[in-house]
């Protein structure tokens, strides 16, 4: 059998009866977002909850791969991770007057999108603030990468805020697993190593490593550090990044004053983070051992306390 349809079994095996149990009485409030896989705000009031429903449609009266690779990860539970509460390879649904069918995945509802954040300049002006969510994106991503399981993504974008104001990582459909044959995914422009991009992709854990560089200078900035193949005034800002670090800082400084203020401690960590070679990128436990990273963050209840005040401030 082919591992695809294994791992599909599995998951139809495992958890359609859970799956039933928790929608027998569901109601789908709204629409979340109208991206590639749609998701729906759905309630519960039977358990009075709330539940994002993410929808993968069929591909040719077939399973959609990427649900298959995002639902296998369901059985992962960490306080950064975004909680799978169930999935179901066939649901019908009708709408406009087509029947149509879907693989659903059910799970936990988060507060908000860690992008806002990031608009919002919450983090930007909060070096604390960032470095305590960067704390949080390490340790998910560390917890993930001792499972053997690249995630591949990593961008803002699939960045939420949970409802306990903890950082969660959502979005596994692009994720590798040790029991893949093969990457599939090429990640998202601007975000992914050279590697990824080119299809030749051997240590993903390290391109996670790259992509968690690139999100952190966004988190801090509001802008990313260079767009692939594009020339910002007279600056080809990922040359610069791979060949001239110094070339790379003042050429953001005379774009963006901002970025003069930005602390040695942490241009060190980027840099080391997002070196073009996967073997000279830091690893997790570097990371952690690193300056920046070892400054002071918020406990918990100084983060809730900060949280719910800056969020009624929006």
């Amino acid at each position: 059998m082919h591992c695809k349809q294994k791992i599909a079994q599995k998951l139809d095996n495992n958890s359609t009866t859970h799956f039933d149990a928790l929608t027998q009485d569901i109601e789908i409030v709204d629409q979340i977002s109208s991206s590639r896989y749609p998701i729906l705000l759905a309630f519960s009031p039977k358990q009075k909850k709330h539940f994002a429903m993410k929808m993968f449609r069929y591909l040719d009266n077939k399973i959609n791969p990427c649900f298959i690779r995002e639902a296998r990860f369901q059985n992962l539970k960490h306080p950064n991770l975004v909680k799978i509460e169930g999935s179901k390879l066939k649901q019908k649904f009708h709408h406009k007057g087509e029947n149509f069918e879907m693989s659903v995945l059910l799970m936990e509802l988060a507060f908000g999108d860690f992008a806002d954040l990031i608009e919002n300049k919450l983090l930007c002006q909060n070096e604390k603030l960032l470095r305590t969510y960067f704390h949080h994106l390490i340790n998910g991503i560390e917890f993930m990468h001792s499972q053997g399981i690249a995630h591949l993504d990593i961008k803002p974008e699939n960045l939420l805020l949970g409802r306990d104001f903890n950082l969660k990582i959502s979005d596994f459909d692009l994720s590798f697993s040790k029991e893949d044959l093969k990457i599939t995914g090429r990640g998202t422009s601007h975000y992914r190593p050279p590697e990824l991009r080119e299809e030749r992709c051997f240590k993903p854990m390290m391109a996670d490593i790259y992509s968690i560089g690139i999100t952190l200078f966004v988190m801090k900035t509001g802008f990313l550090p260079y767009y692939e193949d594009q020339i910002i005034g007279e600056f080809d800002l990922q040359n610069l990044l791979y060949n001239d670090v110094e070339g790379f800082w003042a050429a953001h400084e005379s774009i963006n004053p901002e970025v003069a203020a930005i602390s040695e401690e942490f241009r060190d960590l980027f840099i080391k983070m997002t070196r073009k070679k996967p073997h000279e990128r830091l690893q997790l436990h570097e990371v952690k051992k690193s300056k920046w990273f070892n400054q002071p963050v918020y406990d918990e209840k100084e983060l809730t306390e900060l949280m719910k005040k800056r969020i009624e401030e929006i």
